[in-house]
């Protein structure tokens, strides 16, 4: 098939024009596509990445999500509605709680809800939480605070009164005015770091991100379309380079 000299020409800024506005995509396919062939020579599924950014794009939690409740001294963590105690989980809200407070005499974790309460008793047996019965009290008024008296007697606040915790069943009101009120904390980096891994694991995967990031799919839909037409025009620079190919030997014959 003959193709004159000004197609030759157009074809030829094509390929060159095409060629140098898709390298940077090409190399980049490339470049993880080779990491993809030979995943345990680059440990991609023995490696995971924690970073803030990633963990976010991933619908995971970060460090800063991590909260520690009731006092300074007691391991009490909320990871958005799953609550854990002592590296031990105790159970999954549906609403997050405001607050929650161990009571060591009774082996007994008290969480608090705007609108229950919640007692869980548990047997600790070598750092291991077993929880052996749930007590559930609904509130007539919201609850707006939780706190601790000097006897270390747990108390809360509606709009009308302050209530003393006498058991998992009886509350009175009381006009203690010596409460310590609490609120919840973000954990130290260390302790978040700690339950994050317990709550979800390592973080994500090398491979996944790699797998992603050559699909484009990490990047949105545009980049995906972008890597499609990077995709394209390395068919086309194949093709195209291949005609010269064969039209420079014609012309040598």
């Amino acid at each position: 098939m003959k193709i004159s000299a000004k197609s030759k020409t157009v074809l030829r800024l094509l390929h060159k024009y095409v060629g140098f506005i898709f390298s940077i995509f090409i190399f980049f396919l490339t470049v993880t596509g080779i990491m993809l062939l030979y995943p345990e020579s680059f440990r991609l599924n023995s490696t995971y990445l924690s970073n803030t950014y990633l963990l976010k794009k991933y619908s995971m939690l970060t460090p800063g999500d991590v909260r520690k409740l009731g006092k300074q001294d007691q391991e009490i963590i909320l990871l958005d509605k799953s609550l854990y105690y002592k590296k031990n989980f105790i159970d999954k809200f549906d609403l997050v709680p405001i607050n929650a407070f161990q009571i060591r005499d009774q082996n007994a974790i008290v969480v608090f809800f705007d609108n229950k309460i919640i007692h869980y008793f548990f047997k600790e047996t070598k750092n291991v939480i077993d929880v052996s019965d749930i007590q559930e009290n609904i509130l007539k008024n919201k609850l707006l605070q939780v706190g601790i008296g000097k006897n270390q007697s747990l108390f809360f606040k509606t709009k009308k009164h302050h209530y003393k915790i006498i058991n998992e069943n009886l509350f009175t009101k009381s006009n203690d005015a010596d409460v310590r009120w609490f609120v919840k904390k973000k954990a130290e980096k260390d302790l978040a770091n700690l339950y994050l891994q317990i709550h979800q694991g390592k973080g994500i995967s090398l491979h996944r991100v790699v797998t992603e990031l050559h699909n484009g799919k990490i990047m949105g839909s545009f980049f995906s379309y972008i890597l499609l037409l990077s995709s394209l025009s390395l068919l086309f620079l194949v093709l195209s380079s291949f005609f010269f190919g064969i039209n420079t030997s014609k012309g040598k014959k």
